[in-house]
């Protein structure tokens, strides 16, 4: 089996974990890792009418099939331009069109994801969106960010990994380190 031919299994058997670990994570009940109240739900979740809880776990569903999709596919682009940059005679016209088409991706997972926001938002009632809004504001501050980082975030307040988690990786990538 050549080089290339190895990676396509690569890229491939990755998109098939990345969306069948997606599934399952869907049938999970409770929040994120499992645990109720996490991401924004934890101000306004118990005061929600059995309507509200319907309608909010309608988009939910819509809302999660689609992101997983479309991350399945921007990380496909992903792998594509790792691919397109490692190769032996790298091409820049090939490399720029991936870049814009992961770019496209991008865009239209943020849209998306601002979309549920605001649909989310006519919902609740006005105590509960204030108390939405304020997470939103909370993940905008927040050096971290965006979906993926939550989890960092998560698991640091939750789990009392701090140290241990910014101890490798991460903290190479961030410049945290922390003593131990």
């Amino acid at each position: 089996m050549n080089i290339n031919m190895g990676l396509k299994v690569f890229i491939s058997l990755t998109l098939l974990t990345g969306m069948s670990s997606a599934v399952m994570a869907e049938k999970k009940s409770g929040g994120y890792h499992g645990h109720k109240g996490h991401h924004g739900h934890k101000g306004y979740h118990k005061t929600l009418s059995k309507e509200q809880k319907e309608k909010l776990a309608k988009l939910g569903i819509a809302h999660g099939k689609f992101m997983t999709l479309h991350k399945a596919k921007k990380q496909r682009l992903k792998l594509e331009l790792a691919l397109l940059i490692t190769s032996d005679k790298p091409n820049a016209a090939a490399i720029a069109k991936k870049i814009g088409q992961l770019a496209t991706v991008v865009k239209t997972v943020i849209s998306s994801a601002v979309k549920h926001k605001i649909a989310v938002r006519t919902i609740l009632t006005v105590d509960q969106r204030t108390r939405f809004d304020m997470r939103i504001f909370k993940m905008a501050s927040s050096h971290h960010g965006g979906h993926h980082k939550k989890h960092h975030g998560c698991h640091k307040k939750h789990h009392g990994h701090h140290k241990k988690h910014h101890s490798g990786y991460h903290a190479k990538r961030h410049g945290s380190y922390h003593s131990k």
